[in-house]
């Protein structure tokens, strides 16, 4: 991995980071672009500025809105700024997201997507699971691809996930 000038990025020991391996991690904050999804493997893709790895927290920097313009509002269901829980569902290769501010039985706190796209404003702190939150607003678009590799079947509703930052101009 290696920063806008091409030195190699290094943890608190001057180790460099590589782009490949495990990170173990306790917490994680920061702001990345989320390009999409690889949902047979579970992996959510993102794109970074810098990642600096200290101790157990791990902190991504977006890069700025010049090397990658803002997420655009897309056409489909604007969600009100809230915190939102990013789940993978690997039973069917698709992803949740969850209003953690909503009462857990409210119909309208959980949706299913088919991925995520835009701009994350995330954080990771004392969940017991691999959760990230979003803690903006985003936009749920209907979709008619094919979400679940196994069944090559449109899935209505099972539309992408697109996350918006208000500070970075993209709502």
């Amino acid at each position: 991995m290696r920063d806008p000038q091409g030195n190699p990025i290094v943890d608190e020991n001057g180790n460099p980071i590589e782009n490949w391996g495990r990170w173990y991690f306790k917490e994680y904050a920061g702001k990345a672009v989320i390009e999409g999804t690889d949902n047979p493997k579970g992996v959510i893709l993102m794109h970074v500025r810098s990642a600096v790895l200290d101790g157990d927290m791990l902190a991504l920097r977006r890069p700025t809105v010049e090397e990658v313009p803002p997420q655009v509002q897309v056409a489909g269901r604007l969600m009100p700024q809230s915190t939102y829980r990013l789940c993978y569902r690997r039973a069917k290769f698709d992803w949740r997201i969850r209003d953690e501010n909503m009462e857990w039985t409210d119909p309208d706190a959980l949706h299913f997507v088919a991925g995520y796209k835009g701009d994350l404003a995330g954080t990771w702190f004392n969940d017991p699971l691999a959760h990230i939150f979003h803690m903006k607003t985003l936009v749920l678009t209907d979709g008619a691809t094919p979400c679940h590799p196994t069944e090559n079947t449109p899935c209505p509703g099972h539309g992408v996930a697109h996350l918006l930052d208000a500070s970075l101009g993209s709502a």
